[in-house]
């Protein structure tokens, strides 16, 4: 039994002091052969092992807050600016139609059908909602006929996406070509996240909304694109109308064309 003890006692004891290899296929394999540069914990200078390394990312929320944004060494305290879009016939509109309605390109529109119709969005993020005294549409109008029509653009501003109120109308008649440019002045500057445009005719017609533009004392209000920029991914789940908000503006609608075709009363959301 002593003879076996001892021969296990010797044989761990070389195990222990037996010298590793620097792996299969790595030459020189003996460690003590190895002249090049090795790794060795530096405990007084910090390094940024991420910096500049390419970054992939699972989504993105829009074509500014990608992946490469995390490595590229700036520090973001902040929360990024970011857009949410929903209209009355399309709902929450997708990343690559989210911003043709802020883009300054009236090619790049949102058509619409039915006697009232609406486009809602949400300025997200930032550190405070922007002030707005006017919005700016450049759109269209068409009837059954080409015909004259008469058209109310209201503008409703809210805080949450639930509770709105109105902060400016304008009225007017599209001639038969069907353009039409509200410029909607709001009866006090408005800070608030949420806004949504109403169009509204009394018939059957089809819009085309172009371009949104606000402003406030005359400067441009940018809320779409890269003019506030954040250092900063941002997941294509995050932000954006909620679900809840987005029952609520569906169910609106909804009410309205029962409403437009005689059937029950006409809800507006307050």
């Amino acid at each position: 039994m002593k003879p076996i003890l001892a021969m296990c006692l010797a044989a761990a004891t070389a195990a222990h002091a037996q010298e590793f290899t620097r792996g299969i296929g790595v030459y020189p394999g003996d460690p003590k052969e190895y002249a090049g540069p090795a790794s060795r914990l530096d405990a007084s200078t910090y390094r940024n092992l991420a910096l500049r390394r390419p970054a992939f990312h699972s989504s993105a929320y829009d074509y500014n807050l990608t992946a490469q944004l995390v490595t590229d060494g700036i520090r973001a305290t902040g929360l990024p600016r970011w857009l949410a879009v929903a209209t009355s016939d399309h709902g929450p509109l997708p990343k690559n139609q989210r911003e043709s309605l802020f883009d300054g390109n009236w090619v790049t529109s949102v058509e619409l059908k039915g006697p009232r119709a609406w486009v809602a969005f949400e300025i997200g993020g930032g550190d405070a909602a922007p002030e707005v005294d006017r919005v700016d549409v450049d759109g269209s109008l068409e009837g059954p006929f080409p015909e004259n029509q008469i058209w109310t653009c209201t503008v409703l501003a809210s805080d949450d996406g639930r509770s709105w109120r109105p902060v400016g109308r304008v009225s007017g008649v599209a001639r038969p070509s069907g353009e039409i440019r509200p410029s909607v002045g709001l009866t006090t500057p408005v800070r608030s996240r949420h806004f949504r445009l109403e169009l509204d005719t009394g018939r059957a017609g089809r819009w085309r909304v172009g371009d949104l533009a606000l402003s406030s004392k005359g400067t441009p209000v940018r809320v779409a694109g890269p003019w506030h920029f954040t250092s900063a991914w941002m997941a294509a789940s995050s932000g954006g109308i909620t679900m809840d908000v987005w029952k609520i503006l569906f169910a609106t609608a909804n009410e309205q064309k029962r409403q437009s075709r005689g059937h029950g009363a006409r809800f507006t959301a307050s």
